[in-house]
């Protein structure tokens, strides 16, 4: 394993040995070309910052013993980039500027998180990931998103909608009706969450920081007969929480706020009498996105 954490000063690589199983490297310096084909025992793989013009990755449709693959450039436009020959592949987690850098993903991968997505996504690259279990949008930056294909993958429950400024609503079907976890962090002009009623198999709904969500309907939340956890934080302009369902245990419904935390914890309170855990923090410490 070779790790090079927040190494800025290097301007490119060393020759590094074949039998390498993991790479690691976070610099926002390299100017050369990183040529990682002789690199074919790597499990894993990392490259995070910001790569100068010139430098370019080459040699990654090679590395078939790769498991996890991290490539995050920022806003920077990766080339075309082929990854079905990564048959390995389980986890990727990719910046996504221009959606024409994905030219094709393997089967085998089983949680994509994308980032940075200033253009519409090509869903026809998900329609042979039978193995898709998870799906993380980040930094997303239009207006609207409608889901298509995710509804025919076998093994899709679980999405995340995380860091989206200007995403207003978020339409569910016919894409996501079969999904369990919801996840909705940061998104500040988001008012509604059409369909959200009709998804009878989630489990958990988390919120953090959706500034802008006003109410959740009652019809919407009671019709959640499987929901187990619930989780509201930060949202200041909740006004209203009604129909929280009896399939939440007493410990499952949480709401936290930062200035408004009263205000929340007294709608979480009228929903669901002493199910609130009474958490009291001025400010929301950092959790992870998923459990």
């Amino acid at each position: 394993m070779l790790y090079l954490v927040e190494c800025h000063s290097i301007q490119q690589l060393p020759e590094l040995p074949k039998s390498l199983t993991a790479l690691r490297l976070s610099s926002n310096s390299l100017t050369t070309i990183l040529e990682l084909s002789n690199l074919t025992n790597l499990v894993e793989l990392s490259i995070i910052g910001t790569l100068v013009q010139e430098a370019q990755i080459k040699g990654l449709g090679r590395l078939r013993a790769l498991r996890q693959l991290t490539l995050r450039v920022g806003k920077m436009a990766l080339p075309p980039t082929d990854f079905s020959s990564l048959s390995q592949l389980q986890h990727l987690w990719v910046s996504c500027a221009d959606s024409g850098s994905l030219i094709k993903l393997p089967s085998s991968l089983q949680e994509l998180y994308i980032e940075d997505v200033q253009s519409p996504i090509d869903w026809s690259l998900f329609s042979n990931l039978e193995n898709l279990s998870s799906l993380t949008i980040g930094g997303y930056t239009l207006e609207e998103i409608r889901f298509e294909v995710l509804g025919k993958l076998p093994k899709f429950n679980i999405l995340g909608m995380s860091y989206c400024p200007l995403l207003e609503t978020l339409t569910i079907l016919p894409g996501l009706k079969e999904i369990q976890d919801l996840y909705l962090l940061q998104l500040p002009r988001l008012t509604e969450i059409q369909g959200l009623g009709e998804l009878k198999s989630l489990r958990t709904l988390r919120m953090w920081d959706c500034n802008s969500i006003k109410s959740l309907n009652e019809s919407d939340l009671s019709n959640l007969q499987n929901l187990k956890r619930l989780e509201i934080c930060s949202c200041a302009s909740l006004e209203s929480m009604p129909g929280v369902p009896k399939s939440c245990q007493p410990t499952s419904v949480v709401a936290r706020g930062s200035t408004e935390t009263d205000k929340i914890d007294d709608l979480a309170k009228g929903a669901y009498g002493q199910a609130l855990q009474n958490l009291n923090e001025m400010r929301l410490n950092y959790l992870p996105l998923f459990p």
